[in-house]
């Protein structure tokens, strides 16, 4: 079975909608590819306990399922290691063009309300992708606003990516390439002018109004500094 760590707006539904020109077979009740429970809510994986995840994907092996998305509230990597015939995969983009598009959608898609936001205090932890150092946090599970990224959760998020079999780059273009590894077939024409470098995005100026991307982005790399660490290590690779 295929795991995809869905990071938001890090071509993770360009992952999911492969998955699905493939035919391979996803949860019974999903959105997006990430399981919902009973209730029609997204299944949360953080927090379980080892059994209760063996469970899970025990069930999911039984009825077939080929792909799932965990888009929301990753589970620790070292428990998912223990789990038999689990292929776990990820995707990571520039951080500063990954949080220009999450605000960008969210703004166009009237996400936000009537509230009015700037990119600055969008940022505000009020959910995992609105945070600073996101992929870290969500992978750590350090969500809380009041905790401070260290060494030792770099060192932990190093050592998830470590565990991936595909490691995608969105500026890398890589995409077919990477995920042929897993069997996972990504069409170039999916990827392909897709994801162009949030200061050259010009239609998103006009939202940004004084705060344009190209001078908020050394404030945003000097706040997420453990992302970029994690994304140029996968940008060299």
């Amino acid at each position: 079975m295929i795991v995809f760590f869905h990071f938001h707006k890090a071509a993770g539904s360009t992952i999911v909608q492969s998955a699905e020109m493939m035919g391979l077979r996803f949860a019974r009740s999903h959105a997006n590819g990430h399981p919902l429970d009973s209730s029609g809510q997204p299944v949360t994986f953080a927090g379980k306990d080892f059994g209760w995840l063996q469970g899970f994907f025990a069930a999911l092996a039984d009825d077939g399922v080929q792909f799932i998305s965990i888009e929301w509230w990753f589970p620790p990597v070292e428990m998912m290691l223990k789990i038999h015939g689990l292929t776990m995969c990820t995707v990571l983009r520039d951080p500063f063009n990954r949080a220009v598009s999450n605000f960008k959608m969210d703004l166009q898609q009237s996400y936000l309300g009537n509230r009015a936001y700037g990119m600055q205090s969008y940022l505000d932890f009020s959910a995992p992708h609105r945070s600073h150092d996101y992929y870290t946090r969500e992978i750590c599970g350090a969500y809380d606003r009041s905790t401070t990224i260290t060494g030792e959760h770099l060192h932990y998020a190093l050592n998830f990516l470590n565990c991936m079999k595909a490691v995608g780059c969105v500026e890398k273009f890589n995409l077919t390439e990477e995920f042929a590894r897993i069997g996972l077939e990504v069409p170039r024409d999916l990827v392909a002018h897709q994801y162009e470098p949030a200061e050259e995005d010009q239609e998103i100026l006009p939202l940004f109004q004084m705060e344009t991307p190209v001078r908020l982005k050394p404030w945003f790399i000097e706040r997420n500094l453990a992302d970029y660490f994690l994304y140029h290590t996968v940008l060299k690779s």
